[in-house]
C-alpha cells in the first residue's frame, strides 16, 4: 500500500455503498475469465494457478504436469517482450516535442533531455521496484493477456512505487471511449497494517473486536479499493475534492458489514489513473487474451497427455509385463536381478513353449516423433522463430530482406504495446510533475504543441538496419551505373540517404541533428575558401617576388582593393 493522504468528506458512507455495490457486479463479470486464467496457469505458468483457490506456500505446483515445454515457451517470450519493451540499456524512452519541428529550437530540446534523463532515474530509483513489477506484468500479458501496474507515492514520499497486481484480485470498466478509467482491488492485508495506514479508530465493529486480541492483529483482512472518474453529484452539498482532481480513490472493508456500517476506511484523490492496465487483444470483452496461449492452450493439453503416455511407453520397453503359463509356474515369480523362479519342466519338449514370457508393446520412437512436433507447434506459436536468422552466410541484400520480414511479423505483436509503454510514461510523468521533479517547459511548448513519449524498440532498431542495408544496395547500383552514365543518380537525396544508413548501422544518438551537421559543412566551406585565398595570396607574391617594383605596387592595390 502507497503513501495515503486521506480527507473527509461529507457522504463518504453513501459513496462507499454504492461503489460496494458496482464493485460487486464488475468482479462478477470476469467469474468465467478466472476460470479461463486458472486453467491457462495451470499448463503455462503454474506457481500462478491461484485464481480459483488458495495455494499453501511450499506445496508442489507441478503436480499433474508430464513436460516443461508450455512452461519454458511462456518463461522465454515473456522476457523476451520485457527486452523488446524496456532494451537492458539506459536509453530506451525519451521525451520528444511534437510538431517535431520544435525539437530543431535549443530551449525545447534540453527541456526534454532533462525530463527523459530525469524520469528514467525515478523508475530505476532504489526501491521503486519498477523492473520487478514489470518483469512479473510480461509474464502475466503472455499468459493471460493482461498485466495491471499500480504506480502511486512511497510511504515516506521520496519516490515512486510500483506494483504488480494479480489479476484475480481486481476487475476494470472501460468509458465510452474504449479506456479503462474505473478500477477496483481486493487487497489482502494483516489487521496492524490495516490500523496503521487507516488507523484503529476507522476499523469496522469485527475488525477492532479482532485487532485489540494479541492473537488477532495478524489476522488477514480484505481492503477494498476503488479508483474512478469524480462524480460532482456524488459531493452536492459538501466539501468538494480540488478542481484539479479527477479521480476518487475509496478504500473501505470487503467483509459482509454488520447493519448500520458502510465499511468505510478512508477517501483520497489523484489527478491521473494509477492504474496502467495492458491489454494485448480484447475482442468485445473488457479483457484481452494472450496471442500465444490463447493459440497454443490445445497442443499444450495434448502434449502433456502425449508425455504421459511416452513415460509409459517407456516403461513398458524396459520393464515389460510378463506372461506366465498355468500350472507351469511352481512359486512366485521373481523378477528381480539374480531372482530365481521355479518352474514344472513335466512335459516339456523341444517344441513346448516357455513357462514364461514377456508381453510386447508399441515403439516410444512414435510417442517422442510425435512430441518433438508438437514442440515445434508451441515454438511457432510463441512467436520462437521470429528474431532468427537463417544459419548460413548472408550477403547484404539478403540480410536487409531478412530484416525487412522480421520487421514486417513482429511489428503487429509488439507495436500495440508501445501505446501501454506510453500511458505508463504518462503516469509517472504527471505524479512526478505534482512533486517537482522537472522544470516547467519552455512558453512555446506549451502554446503551440506538447510534448510525447519516443520508445526505442528492436522493432525500430530492425526498421532502420533494414534501410541501412537497402542503401548499401542503392549505392552500390548507382556506383556500378554512373560507369556508363555520369548523371545517373542526380535524383537521389544524398544526404538522406547516408542518415538513414548511418542511423541503421549504429546507434541513433551517433547521427549529429541536421543543424550541426550544416554548422560543421559551412565552416569546412569557410576553411576551405581561406585555404585557397592564402594559397592564392602566396603564389601572387612569388609571382610579384620576381615582377617590377611598379607592377608590385599595382597587384597590391589590386589585392587591398579585393579584400575591401
Amino acid at each position: 500500500m502507497a503513501h495515503l493522504t486521506l480527507t473527509t468528506a461529507a457522504g463518504l458512507d453513501e459513496r462507499v455503498t454504492s461503489r460496494r455495490k458496482r464493485m460487486t457486479r464488475t468482479f462478477a463479470k470476469y467469474d468465467n475469465y478466472r476460470l479461463y486464467c486458472q486453467m491457462l496457469a495451470e499448463f503455462f505458468w503454474p506457481e500462478r494457478a491461484n485464481f480459483t483457490e488458495d495455494r499453501t506456500p511450499g506445496v508442489d505446483m507441478q503436480d499433474g504436469l508430464y513436460t516443461g515445454t508450455p512452461q519454458v515457451m511462456r518463461r522465454d517470450f515473456g522476457n523476451r517482450v520485457g527486452t523488446v519493451l524496456r532494451p537492458p540499456k539506459d536509453e530506451w524512452f525519451r521525451a520528444v516535442a511534437r510538431p517535431e519541428e520544435m525539437m530543431g529550437e535549443d530551449a525545447v530540446r534540453y527541456w526534454c533531455d532533462i525530463v527523459s534523463r530525469q524520469q528514467r532515474r525515478i523508475i530505476y530509483k532504489q526501491g521503486s521496484q519498477f523492473s520487478r513489477a514489470m518483469a512479473i506484468g510480461d509474464q502475466d500479458y503472455v499468459t493471460f493477456g493482461n498485466a495491471v501496474t499500480w504506480c502511486s507515492e512511497n510511504r515516506d514520499n521520496s519516490g515512486l512505487l510500483f506494483r504488480n497486481v494479480h489479476l484475480r484480485d481486481c476487475a476494470w470498466v472501460e468509458n465510452e471511449e474504449g479506456v479503462v478509467d474505473e478500477m477496483y482491488e481486493k487487497i489482502k492485508m494483516p489487521l496492524d497494517q490495516v490500523a496503521r495506514l487507516f488507523g484503529p479508530d476507522k476499523l469496522p465493529r469485527e475488525w477492532k473486536r479482532r485487532f485489540d486480541k494479541d492473537d488477532g492483529k495478524l489476522d488477514e483482512v480484505i481492503v477494498a479499493r476503488a479508483v474512478f472518474p469524480i462524480v460532482k453529484e456524488d459531493y452536492a452539498g459538501g466539501r468538494k475534492p480540488p478542481a484539479m482532481m479527477k479521480f476518487c480513490v475509496l478504500y473501505f472493508a470487503w467483509d459482509q458489514m454488520k447493519s448500520g456500517e458502510s465499511g468505510a476506511l478512508g477517501e483520497s484523490y489523484c489527478r491521473v489513473f494509477p492504474y496502467n492496465v495492458r491489454r494485448w487483444m480484447p475482442l468485445g470483452e473488457p479483457f484481452g487474451r494472450s496471442l500465444c496461449t490463447s493459440v497454443a492452450l490445445a497442443d499444450a493439453r495434448t502434449l502433456n497427455v502425449s508425455e504421459m503416455a511416452t513415460l509409459k511407453a517407456i516403461e513398458m520397453v524396459g520393464d515389460p509385463p510378463k506372461w506366465a503359463e498355468d500350472e507351469a509356474v511352481i512359486g512366485e515369480v521373481d523378477l528381480v536381478p539374480g531372482g530365481v523362479t521355479f518352474v514344472d519342466t513335466t512335459g516339456m519338449g523341444p517344441n513346448s513353449r516357455a513357462p514364461l514370457g514377456v508381453i510386447e508393446g508399441g515403439d516410444p520412437r512414435y510417442v517422442m516423433e510425435f512430441n518433438n512436433r508438437k514442440r515445434a507447434d508451441l515454438a511457432i506459436q510463441f512467436f520462437e522463430t521470429l528474431w532468427k536468422f537463417p544459419e548460413r552466410e548472408m550477403t547484404a541484400f539478403e540480410t536487409g530482406e531478412r530484416l525487412n520480414m522480421m520487421v514486417q511479423d513482429a511489428t503487429p505483436v509488439f507495436e500495440p504495446m508501445e501505446a501501454d509503454n506510453t500511458q505508463l510514461m504518462d503516469i509517472v510523468f504527471a505524479k512526478s510533475s505534482q512533486h517537482g521533479a522537472f522544470p516547467p517547459p519552455p512558453d512555446r511548448l506549451i502554446e503551440e504543441g506538447g510534448a510525447e513519449w519516443e520508445f526505442e524498440t528492436p522493432v525500430t532498431t530492425g526498421r532502420r538496419r533494414a534501410l541501412a542495408y537497402k542503401a548499401k544496395d542503392i549505392i552500390v547500383a548507382v556506383g556500378e551505373a554512373r560507369q556508363s552514365i555520369p548523371t545517373f543518380g542526380d535524383h537521389l537525396d544524398t544526404d538522406e540517404l547516408e542518415r538513414e544508413m548511418i542511423a541503421g548501422l549504429g546507434p541513433e544518438n551517433w547521427v549529429l541533428p541536421r543543424e550541426v551537421v550544416a554548422e560543421k559543412r559551412g565552416q569546412r566551406a569557410q576553411a576551405e575558401k581561406q585555404a585557397r585565398m592564402e594559397e592564392d595570396m602566396l603564389e601572387t607574391a612569388k609571382i610579384g617576388a620576381s615582377a617590377r617594383p611598379e607592377n608590385l605596387k599595382a597587384l597590391e592595390e589590386a589585392l587591398n582593393q579585393g579584400e575591401s
